[in-house]
């Protein structure tokens, strides 16, 4: 078993495609996949950052739209994978609760190739965005790619820090749920 997946996947391809048209949602624990490119079945690879999967390590080989698989509290690294594709990774965040409600925070990220959205569903109250805007995870410039939309929902407010990068031909939105 590797990221990838399953380590028989066959990898090689000599005109690889990349996913387009895919919309992520994240929220919490749950995280929703709609592919638009086609109706195939993809490999999907989950790794908790920081402990190296010892919280979450999961490979699911369907569409998994609606799975409840996140171990929210952890930031993960997500890997699509499907024949013929160069392999799309997205991150999910950090959550952290207190008070019975749950804050976002978003750092380190390159973000390419799709529609992402984190919250949703009314349970994210707070988000922070940002270089160093959670001491549990490792520093790093959050970068939104060209033709990549990052959508971003909380109840409550959105905090934006220096090190959000938005190329030309990338787009974030910040919503009140």
């Amino acid at each position: 078993m590797n990221v990838l997946g399953d380590c028989e996947l066959p990898i090689y391809t000599e005109e690889p495609k990349v996913f387009s048209g895919s919309t992520i949602s994240v929220d919490y624990t749950v995280i929703n996949i709609e592919d638009y490119d086609s109706e195939e079945d993809y490999r999907i690879a989950i790794v908790s950052k920081g402990d190296n999967g010892k919280s979450t390590f999961n490979v699911v080989e369907s569409n998994c739209s609606g799975e409840n698989f996140l171990n929210g509290y952890e930031a993960c690294s997500i890997c699509f994978t499907k024949q013929n594709y160069i392999p799309l990774y997205v991150e999910t965040g950090r959550f952290v609760s207190s008070n019975n409600t749950l804050s976002l925070y978003l750092q380190n990220q390159d973000i390419k190739g799709t529609t992402i959205t984190y919250g949703g569903a009314g349970q994210i109250r707070d988000v922070y965005m940002g270089n160093h805007v959670d001491s549990e995870s490792e520093n790093g410039d959050i970068i939104i790619e060209p033709n990549t939309t990052v959508e971003v929902l909380a109840t409550n407010r959105v905090t934006i820090q220096s090190g959000l990068q938005c190329k030309l031909g990338g787009r974030l939105a910040v919503n009140k749920y």
